[in-house]
């Protein structure tokens, strides 16, 4: 009797107690994005590290590389030598490129990060268009992952190469920072540039929802992109 009596006063209480201030709300929403804030950096700070050791092997890589092609005129080494050295800078190469693109990709999560009051005040309805100083969103009216496909196909056929997509779906630090990317991908471009535009372009042609962030985050974040797909949310809410 006791317990039911103690459960229902607390219930009684949780009930009676007042609503979060919009201060209070404030407060709490700029705690957390400053922990977020703090751990992309510390990733960054791993990632900048990794990086310079991999640019100094690719270095390495290419002198090696330089120097058997010079000596396989004199016939001092073998064409299998050579064909190593270039395989080994290939992988150097390839290592150092995808670490550059995981750097692009937590510059674009501080800018999603930082964004996040803004992007709040701009409509959701569908089809809706919006275009400020910072952010142009288009809440579009259809999409899947599904569609990544044919949007990548775009790029490629308009730009001769492929799309510098720098997260598809949910990655390793979405995950790690509780953020639910599961059904977007970002596109590691200006929406300024040639490619930009277009791109954004075929977006609203195909009625396909996209947030592009047109400035970066001064001090941290240093490449703008274009988000596709919806806002991204916080995993378990």
């Amino acid at each position: 009797m006791a317990l039911a009596s103690h459960a229902v006063a607390a219930e009684s209480a949780a009930r009676k107690a007042p609503p979060p201030t919009r201060k209070a709300l404030k407060d709490e929403s700029s705690a957390a994005r400053k922990k977020l804030t703090e751990a992309v950096d510390e990733y960054k700070a791993s990632l900048a590290s990794l990086a310079e050791l991999q640019r100094k092997n690719a270095e390495t890589a290419e002198a090696r590389a330089v120097k058997l092609r010079d000596l396989l005129g004199s016939q001092i080494v073998s064409v299998r030598e050579v064909e190593t050295a270039e395989l080994e800078l290939a992988k150097a190469k390839a290592e150092l490129e995808k670490t550059r693109l995981e750097l692009d990709h937590a510059d674009g999560i501080l800018e999603e990060i930082a964004a996040l009051d803004r992007l709040l005040t701009l409509p959701d309805r569908p089809g809706g268009y919006v275009s400020t100083g910072v952010l142009i969103r288009y809440s579009g009216t259809r999409w899947s992952m599904a569609e990544a496909s044919r949007v990548e196909g775009f790029f490629s056929s308009r730009f001769g190469r492929r799309a510098p997509i720098s997260a598809f779906g949910q990655t390793a630090l979405h995950s790690r920072l509780g953020y639910d990317h599961s059904n977007a991908i970002d596109v590691a471009t200006h929406p300024d540039s040639a490619e930009g535009r277009a791109l954004m372009e075929y977006l609203r042609a195909s009625g396909i929802p996209f947030l592009a962030f047109r400035t970066a985050v001064p001090g941290k974040a240093t490449g703008p992109h274009i988000h596709i797909g919806l806002p991204s949310r916080r995993l378990g809410r």
